[in-house]
């Protein structure tokens, strides 16, 4: 009897499974995300990326404003430094390239960072989001 309800627990979460990806009158539903990423260079080596998805309606000026709320993910051996007199600001110096494909590219020469607390991931501070977003080239 044991063996009869875990294999019925098991029946019920694989039907579980299956009628969560069907919708009204049976069919299959479900919505394609498009990947959005960032990639931050410097000195022509991506040194932080950020990604998020979307539904791909969305345009370029959507899209370049995503960079005002993702998290930073450094690439491997990249460490940001934080600004001496404030752990929670940094700055990047250099030749600076941001590139989204759906979102366009710009080349700067410094770019703040901040983070709300000395645990979290870095941002682009929104200012920066700002005042990259008229510098930038769209896309195509």
């Amino acid at each position: 009897m044991r063996d009869r309800r875990r294999l019925m627990g098991w029946g019920g979460v694989v039907v579980g499974v299956i009628l969560v990806g069907i919708g009204h009158e049976g069919r299959a539903t479900g919505t394609a995300l498009r990947l959005v990423q960032f990639d931050i260079a410097l000195h022509g080596k991506v040194v932080l990326k950020a990604s998020t998805g979307d539904k791909g309606t969305q345009g370029p000026d959507v899209v370049w404003r995503y960079l005002d709320h993702l998290e930073l993910r450094p690439e491997k051996g990249f460490r940001v430094q934080p600004d001496a007199d404030d752990p929670l600001r940094a700055t990047l110096s250099g030749a600076i390239r941001i590139e989204a494909r759906y979102g366009g590219t710009v080349t700067v020469e410094s770019l703040e960072l901040v983070r709300e607390r000395a645990d979290l991931p870095w941002r682009v501070a929104p200012a920066e989001v700002e005042r990259t977003f008229d510098l930038r080239t769209r896309p195509g």
